[in-house]
């Protein structure tokens, strides 16, 4: 039985929702709006990291150029609120071209988000995947 979501909760996951929406619909600048400015990406080796906004959305724009998205679905998110920071965790499934390949991921994805005191915005993101 799913749980239902609080008001701020249902916020934070239109915020996720609307990240993905923007790259896999081929948009990857439209993502800068929902980064803070002092986003922080993390590797999938849990080692390398991007640091700020426009170097994050870079990362993305790179991916878009390279890959042709054919599926992405997100499921199972887990959402928990402390004060003006939200943690974000859900299972992510992705198919898509690159390089002449056909390529099947999956994995958990995890975005920390700061409330601005008018919006939500990633400030950190670690992509954990694993093999289809």
């Amino acid at each position: 039985m799913a749980t239902k979501k609080s008001a701020p909760q249902q916020a934070v996951w239109r915020v996720i929702r609307k990240i993905n929406a923007a790259w896999v619909g081929g948009q990857p600048e439209a993502i800068a709006a929902y980064f803070h400015e002092n986003i922080i990406i993390v590797a999938p080796n849990g080692k390398d990291r991007v640091h700020g906004r426009q170097a994050c959305v870079q990362t993305y724009i790179d991916f878009c150029a390279q890959a042709q998205i054919l599926d992405f679905a997100e499921s199972d998110e887990s959402i928990d609120i402390i004060g003006s920071t939200a943690m974000v965790m859900y299972a992510f499934d992705i198919a898509y071209e690159m390089n002449g390949q056909r390529l099947h991921e999956k994995g958990q994805d995890l975005f920390i988000l700061q409330h601005n005191g008018t919006n939500w915005q990633a400030i950190w993101r670690y992509l954990l995947p694993t093999k289809a």
